[in-house]
């Protein structure tokens, strides 16, 4: 062989070794970046109590002293981890009517707690729980729903154990929350044990989230598609599920649930177009799609306290108490 071919073959070697290592780099990269968005560590139970306590003036130790507030941990049935959740108790009895709230992502069990008001306040009891990496739950991952949906389950499968099929249980998500009670609401466990579902500023797909901060970043175009790819491919490696298997307009195609819609068109972070997309995906009648047009992602209970009350609790009153 000459050396001339020698010195080529050399360089066309370094030059695909070079690229299987950036190939790695990036994937490593892009699935621990979106994988691995929050920690115990940065979403830590105390610091929520001073956000709620200095952003919406919520008195926390008002809230503890009113209800009966029981820390449960269950093991989870799909990871090696501890699920923390809050049974909050509207009047002490756990035999109860009781709603599930899914906390968003950097929230954690305690900063659903405003809105647990409007359950308590109505005679319904709530359960709060850590989503992965979030709060007291140690898990390794976020996977924008699709993993998280399996400890909403284990919790659901609590609940009814605890209170029986003789008193309804409903789910409320928001933002990340709203995409793990989304995909979690099309499966056939959802149709046989919840009886309605509320989404707040869901995210519909994984995929579209992370090209949004491929964007930011890279800008758009054949660099941003391959990182994706291999940001996929790395993902599906190591966790064992596709970007599409996280997006919820998918999953809950099969849902049987009565399902109500919150999103402000306003809203940056999850456009519009994912709760419309949500919506259409549907194939039942039993939804509703309630809209405001100003709030910023994640504000609508705080902009529109009474308005917001008002429309979830007729949604319940039509879709299940009316329809017993």
């Amino acid at each position: 062989m000459s050396l001339k071919r020698k010195i080529l073959i050399t360089v066309l070697l370094l030059v695909l070794a070079g690229f299987i290592a950036t190939t790695i780099f990036i994937g490593l990269a892009v699935s621990d970046g979106s994988t691995q968005m929050t920690s115990p560590e940065g979403t830590s139970l105390a610091s929520t109590e001073s956000w709620l306590e200095a952003n919406w003036d919520f008195d926390i130790d008002e809230f503890r002293a009113r209800y009966n507030i029981e820390n449960i941990r269950i093991e989870s049935t799909s990871g090696d981890h501890e699920i923390p959740a809050d049974l909050i108790l509207s009047d002490g009895e756990k035999n109860n009517d009781t709603v599930i709230l899914v906390h968003g992502l950097g929230g954690n069990r305690v900063s659903v707690y405003p809105q647990a008001r409007i359950f308590l306040e109505n005679g319904y009891n709530v359960l709060t729980y850590d989503q992965r990496s979030s709060g007291e739950n140690l898990a390794d991952y976020n996977t924008f729903g699709y993993l998280e949906s399996n400890d909403l389950k284990d919790y659901v499968n609590y609940l009814r154990e605890l209170i029986g099929n003789e008193f309804k249980l409903g789910v409320w998500g928001n933002s990340f929350g709203g995409a793990t009670a989304g995909i979690y609401a099309g499966s056939d466990h959802a149709n046989q044990n919840i009886d309605f579902v509320i989404l707040e500023s869901a995210i519909s797909n994984k995929r579209e989230m992370v090209l949004q901060q491929l964007e930011q970043e890279f800008g758009s175009g054949l660099i941003r598609d391959y990182m994706l790819s291999v940001g996929e491919l790395f993902t599906r490696f190591r966790l064992g599920y596709n970007y599409a298997d996280a997006d919820v307009t998918r999953q809950i195609k099969n849902s049987e649930v009565p399902l109500m819609l919150i999103h402000s068109r306003a809203d940056q972070l999850t456009p519009y177009h994912m709760a419309e997309d949500i919506y259409n995906s549907i194939s039942h009648d039993n939804k509703v799609f309630y809209t405001v047009e100003d709030s910023s992602h994640q504000t609508v209970y705080w902009d529109n306290l009474i308005e917001y009350e008002i429309e979830v609790l007729s949604f319940i009153d039509e879709y299940l108490n009316g329809m017993e």
